[in-house]
């Protein structure tokens, strides 16, 4: 078992497990589900703060669950 302990619910946590499946996406605190793909960029630099972009598709039943719309 490993386990990570937080202070405060991190606002994005991505796990891959054995490279199966898409894994599991974790934001503040609460598990997604429903995804059938994810796509995460993220930089960094000392001179400027970059938020990361997340792409979700998400299957048509579990939309609600996410505060969306389908487009």
């Amino acid at each position: 078992m490993f386990e990570l302990k937080f202070d405060e619910a991190p606002t994005l946590i991505y796990i891959q497990k054995a490279n199966r499946g898409i894994g599991e996406l974790y934001m503040n605190g609460k598990r997604l589900t429903g995804l059938q793909e994810i796509e995460i960029k993220a930089q960094s630099n000392d001179e400027k703060i970059y938020f990361p972009e997340l792409k979700l598709k998400i299957m048509p039943e579990k939309l609600a669950e996410f505060g969306t719309q389908e487009e």
